[in-house]
């Protein structure tokens, strides 16, 4: 779980230090190499250490180095050999990790019908370039004169985030044959981490939301569809965090806000401090709302705070297995273009003080305990995980999409596998079964 990336002190310069950067512009020939033999000589063992051996790879390896890789690999190596969570993050993986925290990426908005090589737009994603350009059924044909048919994988994506915000000429085919030009220009659009929002009991009102990731994102995206549901006739909610990795804390503890209403949501301690994370009234839009999280061995660490919240304070029940188990916090810290590093710089505890790392001591257990057990088979958690992964289209759309299946006799959109986890949810609500939270 990253929070919010921090400022970390940077090292001052003594003046003491100016002092030697003035001298050596002063000081030629002798006393210059004194100078930088003395400087060499009082570097820690340590680094001249890593010198010697950086040096004999890079002239007497069987192939050539190259010196920035052997830098990143001596990085990672170091960092990976902290603890399970801590990684370094060299230029190359940049992309994927900002993806993963600030919830967007370059692009151009569209959901592909599966396979994704015929390149037929389910939908467009909405506040996306492809709104009011490409429409569902769509087909890609050409990117600048060029076949798509002719790229091969993952090249399409890969020209479209290379554009550096140009203008891109697609050719685009309808469902009637017709042919047309479209200019786009890709910008940053949403990765979705809320989706599947849906009524899935109109009786109960009973609403259904998957949160598959905590971005930075998610906060808005989870209140924009918790006013899509209400509108739709929303009186219960189930959020499932099955298979959530985690990702941004404040995301997670202003979810937790939106239900709890007053106390701690979350505690971190450092090497340094403490720190409380308590909850606003004001912001407690949804409390009393009767309230179901799914969880499961895929829910982990700001997914355990969002799970952690609502059971210590009894304002929903926990349906599924039990959690992962990661009570550390990792920061983010940037250097430049050319690095990031994840750094677990602190533990969390739940509101009741529990501590549920699998990998440290603890005297409450690993993981959280769900208040309704539900175990159900590999098979079909891999089913579901798979199912959250994928996209459900935004409600206003789904009529287009049918109209389209109607028209060539598709199955677009995928019933939901069976899922006793889910079934117990909205037994619970109907009060055929009970859990021990109230």
């Amino acid at each position: 779980m990253g929070s919010e990336p921090s400022e970390y002190p940077r090292k001052r310069r003594a003046s003491g230090q100016l002092r030697v950067i003035y001298l050596l512009g002063a000081l030629s020939g002798v006393a210059l190499t004194l100078l930088a033999i003395e400087l060499y000589e009082r570097q820690s063992p340590d680094m001249q250490l890593y010198r010697e051996v950086r040096q004999l790879v890079q002239d007497h390896f069987v192939d050539e180095t190259d010196p920035d890789q052997l830098v990143d690999d001596a990085l990672s190596g170091m960092v990976a050999g902290l603890d399970p969570y801590s990684r370094y993050y060299p230029a190359d993986e940049l992309g994927r990790l900002n993806r993963e925290t600030l919830g967007t990426f370059v692009g151009i908005g569209v959901v592909f019908k599966p396979p994704s090589s015929e390149f037929r737009v389910l939908y467009p994603t909405p506040g996306s370039p492809s709104i009011g350009k490409i429409g569902v059924g769509d087909r890609l044909v050409s990117l600048n004169g060029e076949q798509l048919s002719e790229m091969k994988a993952g090249e399409l994506q890969e020209r479209v985030r290379a554009s550096n915000g140009m203008e891109l000429a697609f050719e685009i085919e309808a469902r009637s044959g017709e042919l047309r030009e479209e200019l786009l220009t890709p910008t940053r659009v949403l990765d979705p981490t809320v989706r599947h929002a849906s009524i899935i009991d109109d009786e109960l009102g009973v609403a259904y939301c998957a949160v598959i990731a905590f971005s930075q994102e998610t906060l808005s995206e989870f209140d924009r569809a918790i006013a899509q549901l209400t509108e739709r006739g929303m009186r219960a909610l189930i959020i499932d965090l099955r298979d959530n990795p985690g990702g941004i804390l404040v995301s997670a503890v202003a979810i937790a806000n939106r239900f709890v209403s007053s106390g701690t949501l979350v505690s971190t301690r450092s090497r340094n401090d403490s720190r409380a994370f308590l909850a606003k009234p004001e912001l407690a839009t949804l409390s009393g709302l009767p309230l179901v999280l799914l969880v499961d061995g895929g829910s982990a660490s700001a997914s355990e705070v969002l799970a952690g919240a609502i059971q210590d304070h009894r304002v929903g029940a926990l349906v599924g297995s039990p959690t992962y188990g990661k009570g550390m916090v990792q920061t983010l810290q940037p250097y430049g273009d050319r690095a990031v590093l994840k750094l677990t710089t602190s533990v969390y505890t739940t509101p009741a003080n529990r501590q549920i790392d699998r990998n440290y001591s603890t005297e409450c257990g690993v993981g959280i305990d769900p208040d309704l057990l539900i175990s159900i088979s590999e098979a079909d958690t891999a089913t579901i995980h798979n199912r959250l992964a994928q996209f459900s289209p935004p409600y206003e759309l789904s009529p287009e999409i049918e109209r389209w299946e109607r028209e060539e006799g598709l199955s677009l959109l995928a019933p939901w596998p069976v899922d006793a986890q889910r079934e117990a949810a909205l037994r619970l609500f109907r009060g055929e079964i009970g859990a021990s939270a109230e």
